[in-house]
């Protein structure tokens, strides 16, 4: 299970039965890759945070991607 708090900066929850790595893709609404990282996300619960602040306003989509979790959600951001 994964969910996203999405007020700056983002936090990512996850509930996982195994320990898995994912990569955390931010890109703007025309598709550009902003920002990329990847996250350990340990088995059980666990939060991550990702500082985005280095982005001007406007709407993005965040892909969260592991062997078993395809997430993607629009966020906006406004500082």
């Amino acid at each position: 299970t994964l969910s996203l708090h999405d007020a700056l900066p983002i936090y990512i929850q996850w509930q996982e039965p195994t320990a898995e790595k994912a990569s955390v893709t931010i890109s703007d609404i025309t598709g550009r890759e902003i920002f990329k990282t990847s996250i350990d996300m340990n088995e059980g619960n666990g939060m991550n945070q990702v500082d985005l602040s280095g982005l001007t306003n406007g709407l993005y989509m965040i892909s969260v991607k592991s062997a078993s979790i395809n997430y993607n959600k629009k966020i906006q951001v406004m500082h």
